[in-house]
């Protein structure tokens, strides 16, 4: 193989743990002579990370705002949004507060209490806002996190304790507390209905046209659901724009691909553009 895509995103403590397993079989099986190359290893999601989204919603801003060097003191609100499910990953949220810290943005992670993040995840972004002259911080408010923003990307994702909890039940293969968990959550988050994006929300940001932005799919009010992340009337004013954020994730992976196959990755690009070979499409 050239390349293996894992995605293991559920089990909290498992899925990265397996991934760099595998990583570590695959180079000794090389090394070993059983391999006749080493094959890339894409993290395609896990329970820590969603690498190839963070960074299709990374080139999304990029382009957007008409360049990376664009992005220093742009704030994103990304804040936890109501769900008629349970059990939504927290690679998505830890992803995106873990990557734009790195470039001087204002983060502003929002949740209701108890619907917490990894705590490591949170101290590598706080340490990252400080390297890079942006800011990261936290409230229990979707409000406070919209008001001004640039970009907002309202999402849902489990408690990280009712994710650790459910990882140990599954181990122990507890199907009757896993049904009560479920339960438990599901009533959890009716307690929270009212975080969802609204065009008031909406209207609080920056210049009332902050980006709004979702790793899909969405959970819209009145269209998949009774009630969700969304209202109908703001995801479709952005349903273009999110198109063309999902677009870019199999050239982030197609990257990733290449910058692990090809040494001066860089000068093969630039030998490619010289050539102005025409395209086809």
């Amino acid at each position: 193989a050239d390349v293996i895509g894992i995605r293991d995103d559920m089990y909290i403590g498992k899925g990265n743990a397996y991934m760099r397993n595998v990583a570590a079989s695959v180079q000794a099986g090389h090394e070993e002579g059983v391999l006749e190359q080493r094959p890339t290893l894409v993290n395609l999601q896990c329970d820590i990370d969603h690498p190839t989204q963070s960074m299709s919603d990374m080139l999304h801003i990029i382009n957007h705002f008409g360049g990376v060097e664009n992005l220093a003191g742009k704030k994103i609100a990304m804040s936890w949004a109501y769900s008629p499910s349970y059990g939504k990953p927290l690679s998505v949220p830890q992803g995106v507060i873990g990557l734009m810290t790195r470039f001087g943005m204002e983060v502003a992670l929002a949740h209701p209490e108890g619907y917490e993040v990894m705590p490591e995840v949170e101290t590598i972004a706080s340490r990252q806002a400080a390297e890079t002259g942006g800011s990261f911080t936290t409230s229990n408010s979707m409000a406070e996190a919209f008001a001004g923003a640039d970009i907002v990307y309202p999402k849902s994702w489990a408690p990280f304790a009712a994710m650790e909890k459910r990882t140990d039940l599954y181990g122990n293969n507890d199907m009757d507390g896993i049904k009560a968990l479920e339960q438990e959550l599901l009533g959890q988050n009716k307690k929270h209905i009212d975080w969802t994006c609204t065009e008031e929300l909406m209207s609080t940001t920056h210049n009332g046209s902050a980006l709004y932005m979702h790793c899909l799919p969405a959970d819209i009010t009145g269209v998949s659901c009774e009630q969700g992340e969304v209202e109908a009337s703001v995801f479709d004013r952005y349903r273009v724009l999110q198109y063309k954020q999902a677009s870019y994730k199999p050239y982030i992976i197609a990257a990733m691909i290449f910058l692990s196959k090809m040494k001066n990755s860089a000068d093969i690009l630039q030998r490619l553009m010289d050539r102005a070979t025409p395209r086809t499409f």
